[in-house]
């Protein structure tokens, strides 16, 4: 059984891969984070953000 894909909105990235996508670096993120700019979720020991709060962020 294939493993179901997770809608994009519901699709979770690294800090790094977030700060790749918005040309920034990993503290500007965990910043955006705690100010309320970027939403995610803390897995473990490890924070993952929310693919479409990159989005909308970037404005698309």
């Amino acid at each position: 059984m294939a493993p179901q894909l997770l809608p994009v909105s519901r699709q979770l990235i690294t800090v790094r891969q977030a700060a790749d996508i918005l040309a920034v670096s990993a503290e500007t993120v965990r910043q955006w984070m705690r100010a309320g700019k970027l939403s995610g979720v803390r897995v473990g020991r490890t924070i993952r953000i929310h693919t479409e709060s990159v989005t909308t962020l970037m404005g698309g």
